[in-house]
């Protein structure tokens, strides 16, 4: 039973004694009252009445005594005798039969015996005052004493029946008085009885419900109050009394600790591994920065051990090279005061060791087994620790990196972090060499085109006899350093000088690839590009940085290639031969299966913004010096090698947040979130990302505010961008959309499906790793044909020829198509097909133009969400927003673009 079910049972237990002795003390009341009524209204009077019959009688009886004994009559006196006779004989029957005086009511007696004896009193009244008379009547004759004897008799006799009868009231009233005492006092008795019954019930009550309360409490409220207000306030520290096993609300307030306890241990942990990851992430980023640009191996090395030991807090840092496949010297060092070994055999020492066996070592000793020192002005410390890690290029040794530690040995999150960063530093190194390497074969062929052309001069001198020969050779030299010149400065100082080919070669450059030789681990690029001698440079530089190649000479090869190899990276010349790379790109980006493959534009031709908005991960102008085009590849390289994507999101709202994660996150891409522009930039600032996802809503309405400072950053500018629509922009942001457009890759969606769409693009995601929700999304919206097929469309234009030429299009993508020529045609159509899914609005229409229709149109409340694209002969300013505003979603100008068109009306049919 609930404490409240034993409430009320007990404030009904309570109520019932109160109410049964209400009623008895009632009753007995109204039975007090009765009597009390009883005595007071009808047995004091009759008691007074009788009382009177005496007065009245003994008054007569006196006054005619002293009549007879005066021998003159006294009439006055004789009629007061008679009338009080008469009242005393009036007052005698109205105890029978009631009456009323001057005084008050008399009611009747009820007493039978008491009736009988007033009438044999009143019969014996009568008799006296007949006798009364005739006393009077014969007072002249003298005494008469028999009659006086019996005048006397019957006075006596009418006295004691009166007394009788009065005294029979009078016991009547004392019992009824009686009556009322022992009613009185057995209602004192019931509402005591009540009183001690209710008393005990409610002191059993209280002391059940309070034990009961208690239970369910758990223990004094009072401490249990100050127990959960210390929890509300978030002290969890409390230290709980365990002398009885806890109940009800303490037991739960304990479990309720031990749980939030456990709660905030895995946020903290959470919390932990979240700051593990930034730090990782940001030191990564760190890394990166200092491993870029043209850096030579003495410069990278220096970079890469001074900010790996100030990052992970190490006192001491040694980064030696794997030289001629059996040595390791030291290349650079951090804190570090060198002795007089600096250099070790493979296999020698533990730094030979951590080579032969590509493993991971760690060690702790002394200060007087410590090989290597810290050295300072003012101190030397031995390190007590010391942790080596192998540096690999393709699962080959080719350095060591050994830090030491004065304290304790490195944490794991710092080990898993040097680990995770090793394989860029291996990518680094090994394009450092070979970019010395190729500084080398520059400066060789350098002296042997000053050695051909010395030659070349000698030979023209000595030779007169050839000079036909040498001249058709110097032409043909001069056209190949032309087109050296196109692609290649001729500064020294920049990188390669012109080339003069040996006078023996004659012919085009043998161009070869490895499409059949490629293994499934295998790095390949393929490479669309129809100058032999820009692909034989673009081919030494790859194949240094270990890429498998595959050459194509025109567009049309390439795109075939591509679908048939699917390469880890493409790089692309937009002047191509039978398909542009405009084309070759629109073509990889819109197949599922070459979607993801990171393109690299090189080229004379085109601008990074376009190249970007269409999928391409960079965009390299002609001529490019061999430095830019190294820089190229090891950009190529750390993002193939990076396996998670990063996106910022500028977003408030919990709903749009939630959209955008389920859509864009999983396993593969890492989600930031910012509520305000400033914080954006603080992240952007802070960390490296690969996409940023706008919601134009953040912050009432100021999203596109975040795209300023990426356009005044270079390196923010870099990043592209989404920007997720809901609704029309207005005038002032349609503006620095534009003009951010100019400057960065900014693209805009308004559906959740292109955010997955471009969201995907941007981070070169392999559909076919995605679930098989986004798959079918993705394919959906790439079957162009299927988003329009089938759907209906009412074209509204008062141009004949204008509304043929729109049919024939649309019909050929088997989309059911209706015309009006005029507005209100257009709303007679749309009555007759509610159903229409789209339509198209000429502006200039005579009587009601496309302004006035679609006012008309969208004041139908079934027609609110109907698409309206809007045409117009002549493009005026403001006629965009005037069109907005009339009702229309989109706008196009004439001379009309079909195939804009058609974008357009996939994407809002898609919607």
């Amino acid at each position: 039973m609930t404490i409240q079910t034993k409430m009320w049972v007990s404030f009904i237990a309570v109520a019932t004694v109160i109410i049964i002795a209400g009623i008895l003390g009632i009753t007995q009341i109204n039975s007090i009252y009765s009597v009390g009524k009883d005595v007071g209204l009808v047995k004091a009077p009759l008691a007074n009445t009788a009382i009177m019959v005496q007065l009245h009688t003994t008054k007569a009886t006196r006054w005619f005594e002293e009549i007879m004994a005066e021998v003159e009559e006294e009439e006055e006196l004789i009629d007061d005798v008679w009338k009080n006779l008469d009242e005393a004989l009036w007052h005698l029957e109205t105890i029978v039969t009631g009456g009323t005086n001057h005084e008050e009511t008399i009611f009747p007696i009820q007493d039978k015996i008491i009736e009988a004896k007033v009438l044999a009193v009143k019969k014996d009244l009568v008799a006296f005052i007949k006798l009364t008379h005739l006393r009077f009547d014969n007072r002249i004759h003298g005494d008469d004493d028999a009659l006086d004897e019996q005048y006397d008799v019957l006075f006596d006799k009418t006295m004691t029946g009166v007394e009788k009868i009065e005294g029979m009231i009078r016991t009547q009233m004392a019992t009824s008085v009686g009556d009322m005492k022992r009613m009185a006092l057995e209602s004192t008795l019931i509402l005591t009885l009540a009183t001690i019954l209710s008393f005990f019930i409610a002191t059993l009550a209280i002391y059940y419900l309070s034990r009961d309360i208690l239970i369910q409490v758990g223990g004094e409220p009072t401490y249990i109050a100050h127990i959960t207000q210390e929890v509300a306030t978030g002290n969890l520290d409390i230290t709980f009394d365990h002398s009885e096993e806890p109940t009800g609300i303490y037991a739960a307030i304990q479990r309720m600790v031990a749980h939030l306890k456990k709660m905030n241990a895995e946020i903290e942990q959470q919390m932990n591994a979240i700051k593990e990851q930034e730090w990782s992430q940001t030191g990564q980023a760190l890394l990166n920065e200092q491993m870029r640009g043209g850096l030579d191996m003495v410069q990278l090395t220096d970079q890469v051990i001074s900010a790996l030991s100030t990052y992970i807090k190490a006192d001491i840092g040694v980064f030696y090279e794997l030289k001629n496949a059996k040595t390791l010297e030291v290349r650079a060092s951090y804190g570090y005061s060198q002795n007089e070994k600096t250099s070790f055999q493979l296999g020698e020492g533990l730094v030979g060791q951590v080579a032969l066996k590509n493993e991971i070592l760690y060690r702790s000793h002394t200060p007087k087994e410590a090989t290597l020192i810290i050295q300072s002005g003012l101190a030397v410390i031995a390190p007590q620790h010391v942790i080596m890690f192998p540096v690999l290029f393709e699962n080959a040794v080719i350095g060591v990196i050994e830090f030491g530690f004065s304290k304790e040995m490195p944490s794991t999150v710092q080990k898993d972090f040097i680990q995770h960063i090793l394989p860029s530093i291996g990518i680094a190194m090994n394009t450092a060499l070979a970019r010395a390497d190729m500084h080398l074969l520059l400066e060789d062929s350098r002296s042997q085109s000053e050695e051909l052309q010395s030659s070349a001069e000698e030979l023209q001198a000595q030779q007169e006899e050839l000079r036909q020969i040498n001249e058709e050779l110097e032409e043909r030299t001069h056209e190949l350093e032309r087109q050296y010149k196109e692609h290649i400065p001729t500064n020294p100082k920049q990188g390669l000088r012109k080339v003069t080919p040996k006078i023996e070669s004659t012919s085009e450059p043998t161009l070869t690839d490895d499409q059949n030789n490629l293994c499934a681990n295998d790095q390949v690029i393929l490479i669309i590009e129809d100058d032999p001698l820009f692909v034989q440079v673009l081919t030494v530089l790859a194949q240094e940085k270990h890429f498998k190649i595959i050459i194509a000479t025109n567009g049309k090869e390439g795109l075939e290639l591509a679908t048939k190899y699917t390469p880890n990276t493409i790089i692309l010349d937009v002047g191509l031969p039978q398909m542009d790379g405009w084309t070759v790109l629109e073509r990889l980006k819109d197949n599922p299966k070459t979607r993801h493959i990171p393109v690299q534009l090189i080229s004379a031709q085109g601008d990074s913004v376009t190249a970007k908005k269409m999928g391409a991960v960079g965009y390299l102008q002609k001529p490019a010096l061999p430095d830019q085009i190294g820089n190229v590849f090891d950009d190529i390289a750390q993002f193939i090698a990076k396996t998670v994507k990063t996106v910022l999101i500028l977003v408030d709202n919990k709903d749009s947040k939630q959209l955008i994660v389920d859509l864009v996150g999983d396993e593969t891409v890492k989600i930031t979130q910012s509520y305000t522009q400033i914080e954006a930039v603080k992240q952007l600032e802070r960390l490296d990302f690969d996409c940023i996802i706008i919601d134009i809503n953040v912050a009432q309405n100021s999203g596109l505010k975040l795209l300023e400072p990426l356009c005044n950053n270079d390196q923010l500018s870099k990043i592209p961008v989404i920007v997720y629509m809901n609704r029309e922009l207005t005038s002032s942001e349609d503006i620095l959309l534009q003009q951010a457009m100019d400057i960065i890759t900014v693209k805009t969606v308004r559906s959740a499906e292109r955010l997955l769409d471009e969201t995907t693009l941007f981070l070169h995601q392999d559909s076919a790793q995605l679930s098989q929700e986004k798959q079918e999304i993705l394919e959906h919206l790439h079957d162009q044909h299927k988003i329009l097929k089938h759907k209906k469309v009412l074209i509204v234009d008062d141009d004949p020829r204008n509304t043929f030429a729109l049919t024939t299009v649309l019909e050929e993508c088997e989309m059911e198509v209706f015309v009006a020529y005029d507005g209100q045609e257009a709303l007679s159509v749309l009555e007759e097909t509610p159903e229409m899914e789209i339509v198209i609005m000429d502006i200039m229409m005579p009587e009601m133009d496309g302004y006035e229709t679609m006012q008309h149109i969208r004041a139908q409340s079934r027609f609110s969400d109907l698409p309206i694209i809007t045409l117009t002969a002549k493009s005026m300013k403001g006629d965009k927003d005037k069109c907005l505003a009339a009702g229309a979603n989109d706008y196009l100008s004439k001379p009309l673009d079909t195939d804009k068109l058609l974008s357009l009306m996939r994407v809002w049919l898609y919607r």
